[in-house]
């Protein structure tokens, strides 16, 4: 009767192994999945920086030029 314990816990043992292995296999591509995303979210951020300093740049040449025309035709010497 013993020999039947045995063997289902043995069997019991070896289903809970497998889930587990499955588990840390889920695990390992959910990790995989995150990084990927974080990666992507670090790129898009970059990218609108990127776009933010341009975007300001221009805006700091058109605000230059508006003033000289300001100028030019408050002083039209």
């Amino acid at each position: 009767m013993s020999d039947n314990y045995d063997l289902l816990l043995l069997e019991f043992v070896r289903r809970l192994g497998a889930k587990v292995d499955a588990l840390a296999g889920q695990l390992r591509d959910l990790r995989q999945r995150v990084t990927r995303a974080e990666q992507q979210r670090a790129a898009s951020a970059a990218a609108e920086a990127v776009h933010r300093a341009v975007t300001m740049v221009q805006l700091e040449r058109l605000k230059a030029r508006l003033e000289r025309i300001e100028r030019d035709r408050a002083d039209p010497a």
